[in-house]
């Protein structure tokens, strides 16, 4: 089955941070997932990788991420060092590309077993990452909507099936939504089928409203 292009990236200083291997390992096993989706991110990393290389091999490496952006930029000018191979081919199974695969040993033979029901419409696969952030693989059942929340800190969140939309835009396979500390919005999965997505959170979600309230002393999102 084709896919149109990813229309939602992760922004280029994520993507830096992704080729110097500073990000977390949650957020970098999510941009890997992306990666597999997206051609032209995956060419985007592949330059900033060359041209770090490139700056190492001069003793011209710099120490701050803007630095290093700016010189990365700079030197688009003149690529003609870059290979330009075709980028690599990735394995997956169903919706799940390989980086995230080799997270969920059980996706080869099926997720049925691995899904925990944590409210209507919603089943959740927690996956074990450092750096005390959650990640985890959610299912939300076609039309259904999310409750409204607030977020502590960042989340970031990779459609790999179906698609959502809140107050922001639409989102289908391959697209990253990045919420930010303190965004309040609520989620809605698109009709056609079910969302499946990974999603990084930093710090925690608190319902809104009354209900939501009330929910937030008895249930951890």
């Amino acid at each position: 089955m084709l896919h149109t292009p990813p229309r939602a990236h992760p922004s280029d200083d994520v993507l830096l941070e992704y080729a110097a291997g500073t990000l977390p390992e949650a957020t970098a096993l999510l941009v890997a997932t992306h990666l597999a989706l997206c051609p032209d991110c995956r060419e985007q990393v592949r330059t900033y990788e060359a041209v770090g290389g490139a700056l190492l091999e001069q003793d011209a490496a710099v120490a701050d991420a803007d630095h290093l952006l700016d010189a990365c930029l700079a030197a688009l000018d003149n690529d003609s060092h870059f290979d330009r191979d075709p980028p690599p081919r990735y394995c997956a199974y169903g919706v799940i590309p390989r980086p995230l695969l080799d997270y969920l040993p059980a996706a080869e033979t099926g997720l049925d077993r691995l899904w925990t029901q944590r409210a209507r419409g919603l089943q959740e696969i927690r996956i074990p990452t450092e750096c005390g952030l959650t990640t985890k693989l959610m299912r939300i059942s076609a039309g259904q909507p999310m409750p409204r929340h607030r977020h502590g800190g960042r989340e970031f969140t990779l459609v790999l099936a179906g698609g959502f939309s809140d107050d922001r835009g639409a989102y289908r396979r391959g697209d990253v939504a990045l919420a930010a500390p303190g965004e309040i919005h609520q989620p809605v999965a698109h009709d056609d089928a079910d969302c499946v997505c990974l999603a990084v959170v930093e710090g925690r979600l608190a319902l809104t409203g009354p209900v939501g309230r009330l929910l937030n002393l008895f249930v951890r999102f």
